[in-house]
């Protein structure tokens, strides 16, 4: 449960940041594509981070 309200949280930091970064360089922007582009880009990173964790989890696991 930890885990799941840690990695919600990540998430959700993620999404504000993309969105905050958008906002910031497009701020006459439809609020549909800001909502778009962050959730797409949040996806991509988000993909990211979970293979090179477990890329990560993996090498050290075979190294103990």
């Amino acid at each position: 449960m930890k885990k799941f309200i840690l990695t919600s949280l990540g998430a959700m930091v993620l999404f504000g940041v993309t969105w905050y970064l958008y906002n910031k360089k497009h701020p006459t922007e439809a609020v549909y594509w800001k909502l778009l582009y962050s959730i797409f880009i949040t996806f991509i990173l988000g993909v990211f981070i979970v293979f090179l964790g477990s890329m990560l989890k993996r090498k050290n696991s075979k190294n103990i």
